[in-house]
């Protein structure tokens, strides 16, 4: 059942549904007892709803929770509300089921990785590429985690899609415009420039959270130490094509007021790091084009980005 669904029901309807647990507040009521104003979210909408009674029981839920509810449609104020009769945490595959996900499909997504991979000759970096995607638990990060947790690429498989277009833009920009660069470092640190988020990203249930290690350390960081722990199961791996992985990574923000740990200092770290920078920005564009209610040409103020966006 969806939240479109239970907004034109009729009261007093029994239903049942799995929902984003996007809101939860313990309140008392006038008889001095204690109630639950919660808010359920779906990729279709929010719906509020309360519970009356055996509050006690939801005492572990929290926000980000994807719960199985069965409740009742009721109407307060106008408002179509849900009394909640039974709620409980939702499946790991019912959870995954409801996160956001990429407009493109995971399986064309791993296709265009491997594309990628087989245009690279240099056998480091090869090798290099094949380690990381032979790694089952990178390669399943890769495919779960969120490029960002609000701004750009915020849904499940984003992390991929964002780096198959930073090394896709940087292998066209050699292709047609600067054929001297190096493509093979181009294509690898498009690919490998936010490995980080692997280890500084997570699902806490349906929400993108930061790990421990991500908000100590940062995806910079935490993606120096799992490249040089790859490279360095690599026979053979040359010290300077080392280095400028690790720079790639290292400089991809641009500038250390921003998270880099030093500048871009040689021509395909420049790359890396504007491909980084304009795919971020087309997806924040984009994720706040949709999700803006506005009428007209513009969206609300964009805090982030300091301006409005133009949607005509």
């Amino acid at each position: 059942m969806k939240v479109r669904d239970l907004l034109s029901m009729t009261p007093g309807k029994q239903v049942e549904g799995l929902f984003n647990l996007c809101f939860k507040d313990l309140r008392q009521k006038s008889d001095g007892g204690y109630y639950l104003s919660l808010a359920l979210s779906d990729e279709t909408g929010t719906i509020p709803a309360k519970v009356w009674n055996d509050v006690e029981n939801y005492q572990g839920l929290q926000k980000g929770d994807v719960v199985r509810v069965k409740a009742k449609v009721d109407s307060y104020q106008n408002t179509t509300q849900l009394v909640v009769d039974e709620m409980e945490t939702a499946s790991e595959e019912e959870t995954a089921s409801l996160r956001p996900r990429s407009p493109r499909s995971l399986e064309e997504m791993k296709r265009d990785w491997q594309t990628l991979v087989e245009l690279v000759e240099d056998p480091h970096l090869g090798a290099l590429l094949t380690a990381v995607w032979d790694d089952e638990e990178l390669r399943e990060a890769y495919c779960s985690v969120p490029g960002g947790t609000k701004i750009h690429h915020p849904y499940q498989g984003g992390l991929l899609e964002h780096s198959i277009a930073v090394a896709k833009g940087a292998y066209l920009l050699w292709r047609k415009v600067y054929p001297t660069l190096h493509r093979d470092l181009l294509i690898a640190g498009g690919l490998l420039h936010d490995i980080g988020k692997t280890s500084e990203l997570y699902w806490k249930g349906n929400e993108p959270e930061y790990s421990d290690e991500g908000r100590l350390l940062g995806h910079v960081v935490l993606g120096s130490e799992i490249l040089a722990r790859k490279i360095s199961g690599i026979p053979e791996f040359p010290p300077e094509l080392a280095m400028k992985m690790l720079h790639i990574v290292a400089s991809h923000h641009g500038e250390p007021e921003v998270g880099a740990a030093a500048k871009p200092q040689f021509k395909e770290a420049v790359v890396i790091h504007f491909m980084d920078e304009m795919d971020s920005k087309l997806s924040g564009f984009q994720v706040f084009i949709e999700k803006d209610q506005q009428e007209g040409n513009w969206t609300a103020y964009h805090r982030w980005f300091g301006r409005y966006i133009y949607k005509g």
